[in-house]
């Protein structure tokens, strides 16, 4: 069974059943997630520095883009350590795309520099705020990125991440669970959303409260971010599918080594 830590994903249920109705991404799971463990195995061995910019919808449609595994791609932020040693080789190989994305979208110039912009007193959660941002425009904008409409896509993915058989950690079936029945994919199309979910992570957990003032931020700067989103995405998506097309074979053979 892949090892998930104790201490780590009972703050994340905590914070994943304290709201109900709270749409959340990635990097909100993280900050929970990211809670030092004295267990020392090998596989928790790694600091986890995995920042996770792009968000659940981004995830999925670069899976799907560069034909990866979508649940190994949405099920990352919940595993730690070496993906091999506790799934198959092509979830594995999903798992290693994401934090592909994830470096590599973390790396680029202008994220450094939005972060830089929000104000002293929020940047440390600034990270959240964009993540909500960027996974909004995807939403807003699918029709420029997908040829299936948004509701089709979320309709398909639902049902292959469904049919998953491999070990799952109760942090991540509850979040699905949530994701799909209250439509989480959907409700990124609006702003009010994102805003509404920034605001009731706030609410929900203290230390977040930072918060409750990216929205104003995020509407100040809407158009500017959004013209980086068009510049970020594209090029993300870019890199993303060269890197599948590059490593895939190899990263697939890896976890046939190691079984």
């Amino acid at each position: 069974m892949p090892h998930f830590c104790a201490t780590s994903y009972s703050k994340a249920h905590e914070f994943l059943t304290d709201d109900p109705d709270c749409p959340i991404s990635c990097r909100a799971v993280t900050v929970l997630l990211s809670v030092p463990s004295t267990t020392n195995t090998t596989t928790n061995t790694t600091t986890n520095t995995n920042t996770n910019t792009m968000n659940f919808l981004a995830h999925l449609h670069l899976a799907d883009h560069c034909q990866s595994n979508l649940t190994g791609n949405l099920l990352a932020d919940f595993v730690r350590g070496d993906p091999y040693r506790f799934y198959t080789p092509d979830v594995a190989a999903g798992i290693k795309l994401h934090r592909f994305v994830d470096s590599y979208i973390d790396s680029q110039p202008e994220i450094r520099a939005w972060r830089q912009q929000f104000p002293p007193t929020i940047r440390r959660v600034s990270g959240i705020a964009l993540d909500m941002i960027w996974d909004h425009y995807l939403a807003r904008h699918w029709t420029a990125f997908h040829d299936l409409p948004l509701a089709q896509f979320v309709q398909q993915a639902r049902h292959e991440i469904e049919q998953f058989q491999e070990p799952e950690p109760e942090t991540y079936q509850q979040m699905t669970r949530r994701m799909w029945t209250q439509e989480w994919l959907l409700q990124y199309q609006q702003e009010s959303a994102i805003h509404h979910a920034l605001a009731r992570m706030a609410i929900r957990r203290p230390k977040l409260h930072a918060l409750t003032e990216c929205p104003p931020f995020l509407a100040a700067h809407y158009q500017a971010l959004e013209q980086s989103f068009f510049i970020l995405y594209p090029r993300l998506m870019q890199a993303s599918k060269a890197y599948w097309l590059e490593s895939r074979d190899s990263l697939i053979q890896q976890g046939h080594t190691q079984v």
